[in-house]
């Protein structure tokens, strides 16, 4: 998939940068010049759109999505089909991600890191009661602010636009264990 430069515009966001590139989405932090703010806008490529099938999928999804409220879930503010694109507008935490959080910095003190589970768990309790799983949650779909401190807040973020609904309850358990043991080590299993 195609990545966009810097500055950029797709809709109404100017692209700033990448913050990850897989190879049907490309995610980056953008400026939303309405509402003066930075947000990630998660593109997703025409391979994985394909049909008109599918981009009705992917904007289902993402409207599902937007329904979603909790404080530990990144809200989704928009999204929007642009010739052969789908994007998704969703919240950017300043924090970045949890994996990165723990590269960067090693382990986190043991409270602290159930405080982040705790969170991780409410957030997708929060999900599921909305009829929405994650199933492939993991560190690097957290986003945290002040990690390693009493200040310290999680969301769940990157939920799937695409099989959205082929994910389970116990998946996400089992997400939440992956984000607590590489909270308490450092690393995944």
């Amino acid at each position: 998939m195609q990545v966009l430069p810097s500055g950029d515009q797709l809709g109404r966001y100017r692209i700033d940068r990448v913050l990850d590139a897989g190879p049907d989405v490309v995610t980056y932090a953008a400026d939303d010049p309405r509402l003066r703010r930075t947000v990630v806008l998660s593109v997703v490529g025409s391979g994985a759109t394909g049909t008109a099938d599918r981009t009705a999928e992917l904007r289902a999804a993402a409207t599902r999505l937007s329904g979603l409220s909790s404080p530990y879930v990144a809200q989704v503010h928009d999204h929007e089909v642009e010739g052969e694109r789908v994007y998704v507008v969703s919240q950017y935490v300043p924090g970045g991600d949890l994996a990165t959080w723990l590269t960067r910095h090693g382990p986190l003190p043991r409270h602290h890191a159930l405080r982040i589970a705790e969170q991780v768990a409410a957030g997708l309790a929060d999900a599921h009661r909305h009829g929405v799983t994650h199933d492939d949650l993991g560190p690097r779909h957290v986003l945290v602010r002040d990690p390693g401190t009493d200040r310290a807040h999680a969301w769940v973020a990157d939920f799937p636009l695409l099989d959205a609904d082929r994910g389970s309850v116990d998946g996400d358990l089992r997400g939440v264990g992956r984000v607590l043991l590489a909270a308490l080590t450092g690393a995944g299993p």
